[in-house]
Formats: C-alpha cells, sequence, structure tokens
C-alpha cells in the first residue's frame, strides 16, 4: 500500500491487503461497539491471511451497557478465541491503544 503511520482501512478487502503486507503469520481484530441500540463486540483470527475463527457477543441494551465495557469484553474474546487455536500459535502479541489503529507499512 506504500502507507506508513497509523491508518484505517475502508474496506475488508484494504484490510487484507495490509495483513498480507505485514509480514505476520496470525493476526486478530477485535471491536467493541454499539449498534441499533446494542452493545457488544467481536473478534476475528487470520492466520496466513485466511479466516480461522470468529467469536461475538451481545451485552444487551445501550441503556445497561458502555462502550467501554464492549472493549474489554473484546479482549477477553481476542484471548478466547486465541487459546482455542492454540495447537497452531507461537505468539508474539502487540496491542495497540485503540482497537480500530492499523499499522499500515
Amino acid at each position: 500500500m506504500g502507507l506508513s503511520g497509523p491508518c484505517v482501512p475502508t474496506s475488508k478487502e484494504a484490510a487484507l491487503e495490509v495483513m498480507a503486507s505485514t509480514h505476520r503469520e496470525v493476526i486478530v481484530y477485535s471491536d467493541g461497539s454499539g449498534l441499533n441500540g446494542q452493545i457488544g463486540a467481536a473478534v476475528v483470527l487470520y492466520k496466513d491471511g485466511t479466516e480461522q475463527g470468529v467469536l461475538g457477543k451481545n451485552l444487551g441494551s445501550e441503556e445497561q451497557h458502555t462502550i467501554f465495557e464492549a472493549k474489554v469484553l473484546g479482549l477477553s474474546l481476542v484471548a478466547k478465541l486465541i487459546k482455542t487455536k492454540a495447537d497452531f500459535l507461537t505468539l508474539t502479541i502487540t496491542t495497540k491503544p485503540d482497537s480500530t489503529w492499523v499499522s499500515c507499512s
């Protein structure tokens, strides 16, 4: 892609292109957010550019839950998904301050 510094891919295709250029075997994306009055989180794990697993959980209404709860839930789901796929993982974990931040190189 020829980009440097943080960026947010604008589509799934762009995200897959970024993934292919990162020289990482395994990448896990997570997000906690709200939609249609509901709060939840989802994670997806890719190995060599191929989707290997997805987890998601709805916490409930935005009147009872916050985006911050969903972000923490997302991290918990990342750990759970990695644990279920541990048979093919050798882990080097890099965390970013915001789950929407992606390093594009």
